[in-house]
């Protein structure tokens, strides 16, 4: 049965990858399984290519097919997967059959510190759709003495030796997967931001539902949260939607009327956690998406109820009428950064370039304890060939700090930018923020960016209408604890 669904279709923020595609020459190329041995080409040479941001020719040198290690001065590594035979591993030896010695290839090598004296080479697993697969590493370059030495030819072997596989647990998908968007009328959400929603009658008018003749007992919720999926493919993920538990009122007639509703806690793109030492908040940002989508379902599943939380015994042993009050500011745009450098997940926000000095409105923050510093968390990326160039950072026309960025290197092999992150505290009598930046632009071609600023203040319980989300670090951690919120 075909599913119906409607929905306001998001498109995720994806992040440019460069990728760089040679050729290779490989001889005897059957699968790695169904075979001992292979002979490997290798074709050296050095790549002048004209960079215009750096306004220079960059060389490298390197071999067709090669995977450059940026963390490693880009050293040039031969990368071969292995499928993985049930119960076994492979052993891989190497034999060089020809190699020649070269110099430094007139500073060709900014990898020269990352190499050693041998042929280095590693065998490393990891599991695709819950079956393990091996990748061969070789670097076919190595110092010998004050010059250096590359492989032009070797032969590979491959045999295979029984495996312990008693205590490995992996992680796996189940052959067939029933999804819940199989069955049912379906609506989707776009939430930006973490909080409770509601759904009622103006709603469901909107998007052109009639409820009048669903189970009202059976409107679900469903989602994934807002964080991301694992890197690792080997970590667990879940197959399919889990149900948010959801809280209904004036449903228990069984008619949706006007003034009924039902809410439902989803979590937006933006999330926040305490930091590995438990002493402070951080905030972590979703790397693709810029809304987070949840899905509801009419007459299908029956909803299941936010449980009432057990019944406290006891007197409160800790009492207290303040929280932590977290705000983030952490804007990706297309900015020059992204365009030029063409790689990696962290994307930039504003450009200081030809506006050096900008303010961001926090807002009103109700019952902050202007007695306490406010702390501010600020991370900035500055590109400047000549000097090291400087930013600003003012909270309500006071500063909190300057943050240096360094001068940038104009080697193409170098960061484009030069980062700084900075934390810092500052006092305030008014409990409307304002945060500005201003970018000291040491020359014409300088430019800087905001990536995104933090504040973490202190603040009374006070509720001004709609959801209050509110947490207290001092008192998080103590299991023995009964807490009591005025």
């Amino acid at each position: 049965m075909r599913p119906n669904i409607r929905s306001s279709t998001i498109q995720p923020t994806m992040k440019a990858i460069l990728s760089i595609i040679f050729s290779i020459t490989v001889i005897s190329c059957h699968q790695v399984l169904a075979q001992n041995s292979q002979i490997i080409h290798f074709n050296w040479n050095i790549v002048k290519e004209y960079d215009p941001n750096i306004q220079i020719d960059r060389k490298l040198l390197g071999f067709e097919q090669a995977d450059y290690n940026a963390l490693e001065g880009f050293k040039p590594t031969f990368i071969e997967r292995i499928d993985a035979q049930t119960g076994l591993r492979p052993v891989v030896s190497i034999e060089i059959v020809k190699s020649r010695v070269v110099n430094n290839a007139e500073d060709a090598v900014p990898y020269l510190s990352f190499l050693t004296d041998d042929y280095s080479q590693n065998v490393n697993f990891g599991t695709e759709r819950g079956k393990r697969v091996y990748f061969l590493n070789l670097v076919p370059i190595r110092k010998k003495g004050g010059l250096l030495e590359v492989a032009e030819e070797i032969k590979i072997t491959y045999r295979w030796e029984k495996v312990e596989t008693s205590g490995i647990t992996v992680n796996k998908r189940s052959g067939k997967i029933d999804s819940k968007l199989a069955k049912g009328k379906w609506i989707s959400v776009d939430v930006s931001s973490t909080g409770i929603y509601k759904l009622d009658l103006n709603f469901f008018n909107k998007h052109n539902i009639d409820v009048s003749g669903v189970d009202v007992n059976k409107i679900a919720v469903f989602g994934y949260g807002g964080e991301e999926l694992p890197m690792l493919n080997s970590a667990y993920r879940p197959e399919d939607m889990k149900e948010i538990p959801s809280k209904s009122v004036g449903l228990s007639d069984g008619k949706f009327d006007n003034g009924d509703y039902i809410l439902f806690y989803a979590q937006g793109p933006i999330t926040w956690s305490l930091n590995t030492k438990k002493t402070q908040f951080k905030h972590d940002k979703h790397t693709y998406a810029d809304k987070i989508t949840y899905m509801i379902c009419l007459g299908e599943y029956k909803r299941t109820e936010v449980p009432n939380a057990p019944k406290i015994t006891g007197n409160a042993n800790v009492v207290t009428d303040e929280y932590n009050y977290l705000y983030v500011h952490h804007k990706d745009q297309l900015t020059d950064i992204s365009k030029n450098v063409k790689t990696g997940k962290e994307w930039f926000g504003e450009e200081f370039n030809f506006n050096t000095n900008q303010n961001f409105d926090v807002g009103t923050i109700n019952g902050l304890i202007t007695s306490d510093s406010i702390m501010v968390k600020s991370m900035v990326a500055g590109r400047n060939f000549t000097s090291n160039s400087t930013f600003t950072v003012r909270l309500n026309g006071k500063k909190v700090f300057d943050q240096i960025c360094s001068k940038t290197d104009p080697d193409y092999l170098k960061p484009y930018v030069v980062l700084s992150t900075k934390t810092g505290e500052v006092l305030t009598n008014s409990n409307h923020l304002v945060m500005n930046y201003e970018y000291d632009k040491p020359s014409s071609v300088a430019v800087g960016w905001l990536n995104y600023f933090e504040i973490h203040a202190k603040s009374k319980l006070v509720y001004s209408g709609g959801a209050l989300p509110f947490r207290n670090k001092d008192i998080l951690g103590n299991s023995e604890s009964i807490v009591q919120f005025n």
